[in-house]
């Protein structure tokens, strides 16, 4: 084999160095290049790069500064008043209460309820005032004397309208309050119609008894 050849083997002899390029063996070199990072302790805890392993002791700071932000909400939401709702609201919640009955009994209830829509009955019949005033006159004369002024029971037929609309709203505001509290109410409308009765009664005979006609007749009456 001549010198020349391009395939020369590097010599094996002991002790012998070529210094010949062309005369050494193609391996990697032993020597480190610029670029690779030097060996020895991470300085900084420096971020890897991509592909690379993180070094020992390194921590990603976004995850770092996720975890103190989730821990502080966390313990900021436990002394929150919203915080204290919801686990409120999550617990268990009390059964409801039961309906509360109306009236004492069923049998009271129906019997209150029903003198009372006798009563709003009874005045709305009053607001007819000019039928009532009529009615009035027309039981006078068949029972004593012609009245001299009939028209004054127009104005007695009017003021008996406003005192039998204020008892009846205080009968039925009565009524309805005995009747939630589950308490006897049926005497109630009971007693609403006879203070309208007797209030009526007492406006009509004093306008009665300025009539002449009437004041006479009922002089001789009594005589």
């Amino acid at each position: 084999m001549s010198d020349d050849d391009w395939s020369a083997v590097p010599l094996r002899d002991a002790g012998v160095v070529p210094h010949d390029a062309t005369a050494q063996e193609a391996r990697h070199s032993s020597v480190p290049s610029a670029s690779a990072p030097a060996a020895g302790p991470v300085q900084g805890r420096p971020a890897p790069q991509y592909g690379e392993y993180a070094p020992a002791g390194w921590v990603n700071p976004v995850l770092a500064e996720q975890e103190r932000s989730d821990r502080a909400a966390a313990t900021a939401g436990q002394g929150s008043p919203a915080a204290s709702t919801t686990r409120s609201a999550s617990g268990p919640r009390p059964a409801p209460a039961a309906a509360k009955r109306l009236g004492a009994s069923p049998g009271d209830l129906f019997l209150t309820l029903m003198l009372l829509g006798l009563g709003l009955w009874t005045v709305v019949r009053y607001f007819r005032t000019g039928l009532v005033a009529t009615d009035v006159r027309r039981a006078i004369e068949q029972q004593s004397t012609t009245l001299s002024d009939p028209s004054a029971l127009t104005t007695a037929a009017n003021v008996n309208l406003v005192g039998a609309l204020a008892i009846l709203v205080l009968t039925v505001a009565w009524s309805v309050g005995r009747l939630r509290a589950g308490k006897r109410s049926a005497w109630v409308p009971v007693l609403g119609g006879v203070l309208a009765t007797v209030f009526s009664t007492v406006v009509f005979m004093i306008v009665l008894s300025h009539d002449p006609a009437f004041a006479a007749w009922w002089a001789q009456r009594t005589g």
